[in-house]
């Protein structure tokens, strides 16, 4: 997920993020990309998770966990290299709560996380979770019958070492 982020192209994430999650994130990238930024992070680890809980709601699943997490985290100049914000070298320790959703009844097997399923506008077999773009015609395709996939992200804490 760090090195597409990276790379401002989240494309291949889609099939694991909600609708609503992965247009806040494109947003972002489209940000740095006017910018003439990139969001650079080394050496990221989860130091610990605890699942806060579950519920259904309208249909969905939802968990919700807590990950502790550290890493090396700035932004850069695309052009000169300068550092903009952030440091190479100081670790960061943040505390992230998860928010991920699924078709309420769905059963979670042992696979990637995505179906196949054939585009409804040329054909094309497109890997698909919630939602995907077709590699050949560019067309959004949806899905109610989805399994588990990120519904947002939230900063709860940090501190710098």
């Amino acid at each position: 997920m760090q090195e597409d982020w990276q790379s401002k192209d989240i494309s291949e994430l889609r099939p694991y993020m909600t609708d609503a999650f992965y247009a806040q994130m494109k947003r972002q990238l489209d940000q740095l990309r006017k910018d003439g930024q990139t969001n650079i992070v080394r050496r990221p680890a989860v130091l610990g998770t605890t699942l806060l809980g579950w519920r259904q709601d309208g249909g969905k699943d939802i968990i919700i966990a807590q990950l502790k997490t550290r890493f090396v985290n700035y932004i850069k100049d695309d052009v000169t290299g300068a550092i903009v914000s952030g440091s190479e070298v100081s670790e960061k320790f943040l505390t992230y709560e998860w928010t991920l959703t699924r078709t309420t009844g769905v059963k979670t097997k042992t696979s990637t996380g995505v179906t196949t399923q054939p585009c409804p506008h040329c054909g094309a077999q497109v890997n698909i979770n919630q939602t995907a773009e077709c590699p050949y015609c560019g067309s959004i395709m949806t899905t109610d019958t989805f399994d588990w996939a990120i519904d947002n992200i939230t900063a709860l804490s940090q501190k710098t070492k």
